[in-house]
């Protein structure tokens, strides 16, 4: 799991760390702003205690993303590549395109592994609410179901993949005593995968990131299909950045929400 030629890390100095920062945070809140409505439209009622726990998860998931930017440097990761070549003034023109490919071919990689354990999860923790599901996956619901497609890839690629990643492979470079670039430690990068992967599907079920409270089962996230979505994810980020990783969740959800409310019109 090593960044590739074209994953262009940041030079170690970065000239807008706070106007980066503040543009991260920005996306996080406008995808939370995009999650709600969806959330609002199916999501269950949701008891003070729940709301407050949601909240604490998520503050302690915000705080990684400034800590991440403070060792992403040192670790050598590719971090947010296009934000750092635009703020720096530099041209995009000529990534987006292979991000794109790369995005879409990661997004097929998530379908092949996630899909045939989704039986196994559902013997595990069992099914979601039927009434709740239909009324998320309805034809009218469409429209709110790709915006919350969009939200959740800015928001939890950020919190999970640049910061949640990134200060985990830190704290195992320190840890291991490791100091500089960890690029060529695969063991240190797929420790800190598994575990932030684990967390993302052990957070799903608990709280979905919205406040809606779902089944919670330590063995149920190690095979639920949102855990092994998330070790692809993580990988598109140490190995190519963080837009790579935003592109191939939405693309990821969105083709899972298009298929999954249109193929009962298409073909009853």
């Amino acid at each position: 799991m090593e960044p590739s030629p074209q994953a262009e890390a940041a030079p170690p100095r970065r000239r807008y760390p706070r106007l980066k920062l503040a543009i991260l945070i920005g996306a996080i809140v406008a995808g939370q702003a995009m999650v709600i409505p969806v959330a609002r439209y199916a999501g269950p009622r949701v008891s003070t205690r729940d709301a407050q726990i949601a909240l604490v998860v998520v503050s302690i998931l915000l705080a990684t993303v400034p800590l991440s930017l403070a060792v992403i440097p040192d670790l050598g990761l590719p971090g947010a590549v296009l934000l750092d070549r635009m703020l720096g003034r530099q041209t995009v023109r000529g990534k987006i395109r292979p991000l794109l490919v790369r995005a879409v071919v990661l997004a097929l990689v998530s379908f092949a592994v996630s899909f045939p354990i989704l039986p196994l999860r559902l013997r595990v923790v069992g099914g979601p609410d039927q009434a709740r599901l239909s009324r998320v996956l309805a034809p009218r619901a469409l429209g709110l179901t790709m915006l919350s497609g969009v939200g959740a890839g800015l928001q939890e690629e950020i919190m999970f993949r640049l910061g949640l990643l990134s200060v985990f492979i830190w704290i195992l470079a320190r840890t291991a005593r490791i100091r500089g670039p960890v690029t060529d430690r695969r063991a240190i990068l797929w420790i800190a995968n598994l575990a932030q992967a684990y967390l993302f599907g052990l957070m799903h079920q608990a709280l979905a990131l919205t406040g809606s409270v779902g089944n919670f089962s330590m063995l149920g996230a190690l095979v639920d299909p949102r855990t092994v979505v998330a070790i692809v994810f993580g990988y598109a980020a140490i190995r190519y950045g963080l837009e790579t990783a935003i592109a191939t969740h939405v693309l990821f959800d969105e083709s899972i929400f298009v298929a999954a409310t249109l193929w009962p019109l298409l073909f009853r």
